[in-house]
């Protein structure tokens, strides 16, 4: 087709004369009628040599530089530009008169993916780590995802460590499978080689709100309807309706602003099958914010705490363009982190030594998918060391 001038000249020409009258029809005058006669020109001359360029012989085109055959039928169709989610394709013709066209589209779910995991733990000590993986525990995780279908098959093998220091002990196999299905619902469960299970399912109900569901293997069976009210003075209530095999329960939640940057929360929650006033558990949240920096206290009331039924917090973040840092405490530790874009770290210390002055510890830094925690261990002078990677 490039071989024919005349014929180029004639397809340029049509393509500005209906450009051209796009423009004038748009802007209603044409005082710049020079101007954009080049620039039509160039976008006329841009979207003849898209939809010839695979006729070229000589010289790769737009559709080789800029992108690559995909799929079944790549070799009628070749994908020129991919951003954000979408693509343009270059389809060829067919019949008598093979005339090329372009194809825009989002960018189809891929017919299954596949991803792999794990994690390593040990004690540091250098026979246990030269022991791999005889003396350490290792954890192995395979996962199907079907993204069309909205399911995913994940399988989870776990491995204790073995040696004469360590407690005899079987692995474990587990078996989890999950489906989105639309208008329908999500269900989930799992199975694992010791006999245990859990099946769940959940949805949303139009104008009434979330349900969920789930029962296992020893027949522990819960049903939760959670529901959303209209604002009242600028506060947000929601009340979780909720049965299990030991009784109702309710959770009610408010939550809103009582100031220029304070927001405050509060909920309150029976234990199922019990209503007395001393069963009650409740918990509130007072957050206070000025530009980067933000300082959050929550306190929580709940019997089943030994000794001292209340527990509390305080925590204090700076947000930068670099890095998030983060400080808190609370009854039992204090911690100090740091978070990006790319990653994290964060050091735990325990407020309170054991029995023995041991004092637990922990730092965990992740990159990505991959993580590693060290902590200590009462009775040990080394810390034990865990890797993992993310499926």
């Amino acid at each position: 087709l490039f071989r024919s001038p005349a014929l180029v000249s004639n397809v340029v020409g049509a393509l500005e004369a209906m450009l051209m009258e796009l423009s004038w029809l748009k802007a209603g005058r044409c005082r710049t009628h020079g101007r954009k006669v080049n620039v039509l020109r160039v976008v006329a001359i841009g979207v003849l040599v898209a939809l010839l360029s695979s006729h070229l012989e000589e010289g790769p085109g737009p559709a080789a530089l800029f992108g690559r055959s995909k799929g079944k039928g790549s070799k009628s169709k070749k994908v020129l530009l991919q951003q954000f989610g979408y693509e343009l394709l270059y389809v060829k013709g067919k019949g008598k008169v093979p005339l090329p066209s372009l194809q825009f589209r989002k960018i189809p779910l891929p017919l299954a993916t596949f991803s792999a995991g794990g994690s390593v733990s040990s004690s540091a000590s250098k026979s246990d780590v030269l022991g791999f993986p005889f003396t350490t525990q290792n954890t192995g995780v395979i996962q199907l995802g079907l993204p069309r279908l909205g399911a995913r098959l994940r399988l989870t093998t776990q491995d204790p460590a073995s040696g004469p220091g360590a407690e005899e002990a079987q692995g474990i196999s587990e078996v989890s499978y999950e489906q989105h299905a639309p208008g329908v619902g999500e269900f989930s469960g799992s199975a694992r080689s010791n006999g245990e299970w859990t099946a769940a399912f959940s949805r949303e109900l139009e104008d009434i709100g979330h349900f969920s569901s789930s029962v296992n293997h020893q027949l522990d069976w819960s049903v939760d309807l959670e529901t959303s009210y209209p604002p009242v003075k600028g506060f947000s209530p929601s009340v979780t309706y909720g049965a299990t095999q030991d009784g109702m329960r309710v959770n009610a939640r408010m939550e809103g602003p009582v100031a220029k940057n304070v927001h405050v929360a509060y909920s309150v929650q029976n234990i199922p099958g019990k209503y007395a006033p001393a069963d009650i558990m409740h918990d509130g949240k007072v957050k206070m914010s000025s530009g980067r920096h933000s300082v959050e206290a929550a306190g929580s009331y709940d019997r089943k705490f030994a000794k001292i039924p209340v527990r509390g917090s305080l925590s204090y973040t700076l947000e930068t363009k670099p890095v998030t840092m983060e400080t808190s405490v609370d009854y039992d530790n204090y911690r100090l982190g740091a978070r990006g874009a790319r990653g994290q770290v964060m050091a735990t210390v325990g407020r309170k030594t054991d029995e023995d002055g041991h004092r637990p510890a922990q730092v965990e830094v992740k990159v990505g998918k991959v993580s590693a925690v060290a902590h200590s261990e009462a009775g040990s002078s080394q810390p034990r060391i865990r890797l993992n990677l993310d499926v």
